[in-house]
């Protein structure tokens, strides 16, 4: 198994439209990545924002490290969901 676990604090980066692009990019990404057949859908992605505080936002993905390609279809969710967030 490949897991991949990434935060965001609260800080001055994390404003209310970086976190609501952050949000829209995490669906949108996953709606355009869901048919039947999509090599994407061998990923598991949560998205865990906790209120303002010291937790701050959380994204895990799971995947069969045997996916080929596994690691670059991590990384391009990372870089989907973060798109435009500056975050």
């Amino acid at each position: 198994m490949l897991e991949c676990l990434v935060h965001w604090d609260w800080d001055w980066k994390t404003t209310e439209g970086a976190f609501t692009t952050l949000l829209r990019d995490f669906g949108t990404r996953h709606e355009r990545n869901s048919a039947p057949g999509s090599p994407s859908t061998g990923l598991y992605a949560v998205l865990m924002a906790a209120h303002h505080g010291p937790h701050g936002i959380s994204m895990a993905v799971q995947a069969d490290a045997g996916i080929p390609n596994v690691q670059g279809m991590v990384n391009d969710l990372v870089t989907a969901v973060t798109a435009g967030t500056g975050v």
